[in-house]
């Protein structure tokens, strides 16, 4: 298969790199490279992604043109996969599953989920997070809306129509009218999504006695214990095994050693291991935290590039931004977080940016978060720790609705980080409903203490990882390629 990598500024070597990059990720894939004739050498405003879309066009119309009927472009034979029960690689019915919603469904353009993203403003809907594209763009284009949902509804509902149904799409789609009307006035929204030259914390008053850090996360400390239970990865499951035309892509480790603990998700009914030890999936405690429910503001690279950051932005009016963790507390490879060294009674000096974090996600933050998403992100909003403890930590509790068993394969690293100096004991369980503790005031210190274990393993993969661009693999292949 060809894909064509197109890189809508003027600047050849992201071009280069972008395929450089991309041909060590997909070796067997062929990746073809072009770069726009005209426009800007680094897309930063509203103008320059105006002009891109333009070169973005024109570069289009150059290298892939007309596609003939076996779906390959004229002039470098680019696969559009125009087969059923595809059309032009938008997949039908329950494959196209986005959220709540399907990506395209044909004739129906009102309940796709594309086209929600291009008729309406920037919203949510139900669960769901509908941003409004085109990005970067004021008010809504009518123009785009009626082609897009003219083109959707010319799509017969069946895989393989008849000609009287292909007849009937084509004059319903002649006869389209998305009822938009242009408005008599737009919009603006500043997007200011860079980053100030010099870190300051969200909370500058962190240090401060009276309305800074409450003295009990103040005095926690991260102690060699903490340490060796965040760093260490633990067994989450398997690699997929990924094959390409019936030949592996990965070639796991033959000889590797049983993990330390063995689960019973990982046996079968004879005891015996359900697939070869060398396929398991390790993660650390921080990384399967942070991916789980920190990335869908933050983004996966810590960096609050997230579809649900520029909702957030949007339906607050520019006054709520999620945090750029990468380049903000964990800026220049980890060294901003020396930002808060602070000085100790005895003289001596502490670093307290992993008491910061924590206190910033179960409390701390003062940003405001519209009640749509509460949904979506809790509705405590960007105190994402307590996410952690209603959905993970308290499921370990005895008579716990939606208790986790040791079957399950996250619980080794949920139980390893919420129990770490932080034993389980009868009168922490709920009681017959599954809801109501059995003593609230002990359930509540120990999930207090649990959700700390939890920040503290996060900021640790921030701090070794994530902040020196070492990426989380998502395959099999990211460790184990293939020979």
């Amino acid at each position: 298969m060809r894909i064509l990598l197109l890189n809508a500024n003027t600047t050849a070597s992201i071009t280069e790199l972008m395929l450089r990059e991309g041909r060590a990720m997909a070796p067997d894939l062929e990746l073809v490279g072009a770069t726009a004739r005209f426009g800007v050498p680094y897309i930063g405003t509203r103008a320059g992604a105006a002009i891109a879309a333009h070169a973005a066009l024109d570069v289009l119309a150059d290298e892939v043109g007309a596609a003939n009927e076996k779906g390959y472009a004229a002039k470098q034979g680019i696969a559009m996969v125009l087969a059923p029960p595809s059309v032009f690689q938008f997949s039908r019915g329950v494959t196209a599953q986005v959220g709540g919603g399907t990506l395209m469904i044909p004739s129906d353009p009102g309940n796709s989920v594309i086209y929600k993203h291009v008729r309406f403003p920037t919203q949510v809907q139900g669960t769901d997070a509908i941003l409004h594209m085109p990005l970067h763009t004021p008010g809504i284009d009518c123009n785009g809306v009626n082609l897009l949902g003219k083109w959707i509804t010319s799509l017969p509902r069946s895989v393989t129509p008849t000609p009287d149904e292909i007849t009937m799409a084509l004059d319903s789609a002649a006869n389209y009218d998305s009822g938009c009307r242009p408005a008599d006035d737009i919009t603006w929204l500043d997007e200011d999504f860079s980053d100030p030259p010099v870190y300051e914390p969200r909370r500058q008053d962190w240090s401060h006695p009276l309305t800074g850090m409450p003295d009990a996360i103040r005095a926690l400390e991260v102690t060699p214990e903490t340490v060796a239970m965040a760093d260490k990865p633990v067994p989450m499951g398997y690699w997929a095994a990924l094959k390409l035309n019936g030949a592996p892509l990965c070639t796991f480790p033959a000889d590797a050693a049983p993990p330390e603990e063995i689960a019973p998700w990982m046996l079968d009914a004879d005891q015996d291991p359900k697939r070869p030890w060398g396929e398991l999936r390790y993660q650390k405690p921080g990384e399967y935290f942070f991916q789980n429910v920190c990335a869908k503001c933050h983004g996966t690279h810590a960096n609050a590039d997230s579809a649900l950051a520029k909702t957030i932005l949007a339906l607050t009016g520019g006054r709520t931004r999620v945090a750029n963790l990468h380049d903000g507390l964990f800026g220049h490879g980890g060294a901003n977080a020396a930002m808060f060294d602070a000085a100790q009674l005895d003289g001596t000096s502490r670093n307290l940016a992993p008491n910061y974090l924590v206190w910033m996600a179960s409390g701390g933050t003062n940003a405001e978060f519209p009640k749509e998403l509460h949904e979506i992100i809790g509705e405590h909003g960007g105190n994402m720790l307590f996410l952690v403890r209603a959905n993970y930590c308290a499921k370990l509790l005895d008579n716990a609705l939606g208790h986790f068993e040791p079957n399950y394969q996250p619980y080794q690293l949920v139980s390893k980080a919420c129990t770490l100096n932080n034993p389980i004991t009868p009168n922490l369980g709920f009681a017959a409903d599954k809801v109501t503790p059995l003593d609230a005031a002990a359930q509540s210190a120990w999930l207090d203490r649990a959700v700390r274990n939890v920040g503290f393993a996060i900021y640790r993969y921030l701090l070794l990882d994530l902040a020196v661009d070492r990426w989380s693999p998502t395959s099999c292949r990211d460790l184990y390629p293939a020979h």
